[in-house]
């Protein structure tokens, strides 16, 4: 059974052809994994990426991925969390007198 991280892996498996096809996609990202190895998805480099007619290879699109952390805000007694996507306002976020601490490390999930 395919797992949900399974189901962008190209139609027909190892087809490098298709693969390419589809790396014409606006943002498209390729990656290849070898079968026989640890199952680590890696980005396709043009120059320097595996051979495209290795049989122990699988293609897919690289998913849409989202990043944040979660901060603990405290005023008083009242206590909040707050998400954000970004560094720049996490270190906004750091030097405020609201700011308590971060409940997470930054987090990547598939959307």
């Amino acid at each position: 059974m395919l797992t949900q991280r399974d189901k962008n892996i190209l139609p027909g498996g190892r087809d490098y052809e298709t693969a390419m096809r589809l790396l014409n996609e606006p943002g498209a990202v390729l990656q290849w994994r070898n079968t026989e190895g640890s199952g680590c998805w890696n980005d396709f480099q043009k120059d320097d990426g595996p051979q495209p007619l290795a049989s122990n290879l699988d293609w897919r699109i690289k998913p849409k991925t989202l990043r944040y952390r979660v901060a603990l805000f405290t005023n008083g007694n009242e206590h909040w969390p707050e998400t954000t996507r970004n560094d720049g306002t996490a270190t906004l976020w750091e030097s405020g007198h609201l700011f308590r601490k971060w409940l997470t490390d930054w987090t990547e999930v598939e959307v």
